[in-house]
């Protein structure tokens, strides 16, 4: 068993006390990743080499890239976490809490579309996952029950007439 014995320094860049385990020499690792940012940013050929380099690895890896956006769109859009969605997604066994469907939109590449997650867009709340299809109608309904009622008796009404 291995014990890691912390302790505070303090960085020569910002003077804040931090925990040991945040340095790497006299500078604390966000001013390390400040200064390399800033190097690289007012470095025009080496920003154009790391955008380049950036560019080669996500067409040469581009389940795992697209893997990497979804997981970083989670949780900056929704606040949640791969396993949260599968957890989601689990409980409504793979089909969209409306229709009861699974999403049939594809990708170019052919690839089926994962179900959208569905929120409040005046509180954030995450609702459900659902197909594009469904996600999109709710959002030309603004969201708002009353018009979706209203659609509701519409059609209701119109499938009478047809019935008689």
């Amino acid at each position: 068993m291995t014990t890691t014995i912390t302790f505070e320094k303090i960085c020569s860049i910002c003077n804040e006390s931090k925990s040991s385990l945040e340095f790497s020499g006299k500078r604390c690792r966000s001013c390390r990743t400040n200064i390399a940012r800033e190097r690289l940013n007012n470095d025009p050929v080496r920003l154009e080499k790391r955008r380049e380099a950036v560019r080669k690895w996500h067409a040469e890896h581009p389940e795992e890239s697209f893997a990497r956006y979804r997981k970083s769109l989670l949780k900056s859009e929704y606040g949640l976490c791969q396993e949260q969605y599968d957890s989601m997604l689990k409980l409504q066994d793979n089909v969209c809490a409306i229709c009861k469907k699974p999403e049939s939109w594809t990708y170019k590449t052919g690839k089926v579309a994962s179900l959208s997650v569905d929120h409040d867009h005046e509180t954030g709340k995450v609702r459900g996952l659902l197909c594009r299809d469904c996600n999109q109608s709710i959002g030309k309904f603004n969201d708002d029950a009353s018009l979706l009622y209203s659609a509701y008796q519409y059609l209701s009404i119109h499938k009478m007439d047809e019935n008689i």
